[in-house]
């Protein structure tokens, strides 16, 4: 089973994105922001994909593809 990873700072969003995926067979791991989305990436756990929001506060999506280098 694929494993994603979707970061979004907003709950509704990252609430709609996690229902919708789960439903389609995925595994989802929610980061309501770009420091848990970094964690998470950095943490060495399996993830397939990222769906990423570019725009969040203190953390934007841009800085967690970054990290990830």
């Amino acid at each position: 089973m694929a494993r994603i990873l979707v970061a979004d700072d907003e709950k509704e969003i990252l609430s709609i994105f996690t229902a919708f995926l789960t439903k389609t067979g995925f595994e989802i791991v929610p980061a309501p922001g770009g420091a848990e989305a970094i964690n998470c990436l950095r943490s060495g756990e399996k993830i397939d994909l990222v769906v990423l929001d570019m725009e969040m506060p203190q953390v934007k999506g841009l800085d967690v593809l970054q990290a990830k280098k």
